[in-house]
C-alpha cells in the first residue's frame, strides 16, 4: 500500500520577494524589542525577589524564601523552570503545524495551503 500525500504547490517566482525590506526591518525591530523586554523582566525578577547582600544591607525586603525549597531548587528556579516547560509544550504544539488553524481551512488561489501531512512522520 503506498501513501499518497497531496501537497499544494506554490508557483516558483524566483525574482519576487514575499516582503520588502521595510517590512523585514519592522519585524526585526519588533523582535529586538521583545527580546530586550524579556531580558529586562528576567533581570528585574531576580533583582527584586532574590536581592544580594548589598541590597539587603541597604534595607531591601525579602519577599520570598531564599533557600532551597524542593530538591535543591529555589522558588525563583521553580517559577522559571515551570515557565520554560509551559512554553515548550505550547510552542511545540503549534510549530509542527498539527494544531495550526490555517491547516483546517481550504486553500485559495491567493493563499495556498502550506501545511501537509508530509511534515509529520508516517505510521508504518
Amino acid at each position: 500500500m503506498s501513501d499518497s500525500v497531496s501537497t499544494a504547490t506554490v508557483p516558483a517566482d524566483e525574482g519576487k520577494k514575499l516582503a520588502g525590506n521595510g517590512i523585514l526591518w519592522l519585524f526585526a525591530i519588533g523582535q529586538l524589542g521583545w527580546s530586550m523586554l524579556s531580558g529586562i523582566i528576567s533581570n528585574w525578577f531576580v533583582y527584586y525577589y532574590q536581592p544580594g547582600e548589598s541590597l539587603l544591607s541597604q534595607g531591601q525586603q525579602l519577599f520570598i524564601t531564599q533557600g532551597a525549597v524542593f530538591v535543591g531548587l529555589t522558588v525563583i528556579g521553580l517559577i522559571t523552570a515551570s515557565g520554560r516547560i509551559f512554553d515548550a509544550f505550547t510552542v511545540a504544539g503549534t510549530a509542527s503545524g498539527a494544531a495550526s488553524p490555517s491547516c483546517a481551512t481550504r486553500p485559495s488561489r491567493s493563499a495556498p495551503r502550506r501545511c501537509s501531512s508530509s511534515s509529520r512522520p508516517s505510521a508504518r
